[in-house]
């Protein structure tokens, strides 16, 4: 079972208590489109396609890894990388540092989006861009993530 909590978002909070969103802690393996969960929206596009992948509350990519979004977490001063892949599976991985410095100074933290994320506006105000590195070409590409939290 979840364990759920009051979010601090003023959306998730209406007058109506009953209309009220709870975030919550749920360790999962693949994200199933089936479960009652709703996570952030980021959609990857470079030069050939554009792509969906659903990645935790508040997570934000720092790199590309052949396909997967690569995520930096920390759980009791551990630091490790969550791999998501587009069909929502999760994969723990351990990168080098240097790697990580890497992808950290090539990351443009805000650009201008050359499309438009379509978002839940129950559980997100909007959206904004940034420029990640892709490992297996060498490049930046862009990603657009959802938010609801000023």
């Amino acid at each position: 079972d979840p364990v759920l909590f009051k979010s601090r978002c003023k959306i998730h909070n209406p007058s109506n208590p009953n209309n009220k969103i709870f975030r919550g802690f749920k360790f999962l393996k693949k994200y199933n489109k089936k479960d009652n969960f709703v996570f952030d929206k980021v959609l990857r596009k470079n030069s050939k396609s554009s792509t969906i992948y659903h990645i935790p509350y508040q997570d934000i990519p720092v790199m590309i890894l052949d396909d997967k979004l690569i995520i930096t977490k920390d759980y009791d001063d551990d630091f490790y990388q969550l791999a998501v892949s587009e069909n929502g599976k999760l994969e723990v991985i351990d990168l080098e540092v240097k790697e990580l410095r890497r992808a950290m100074n090539f990351r443009v933290k805000e650009t201008k989006c050359s499309s438009k994320l379509d978002i839940d506006k129950d559980y997100h105000m909007n959206t904004y861009c940034q420029k990640i590195w892709n490992k297996n070409t060498n490049s930046l590409e862009e990603i657009q993530l959802s938010w609801s939290c000023p």
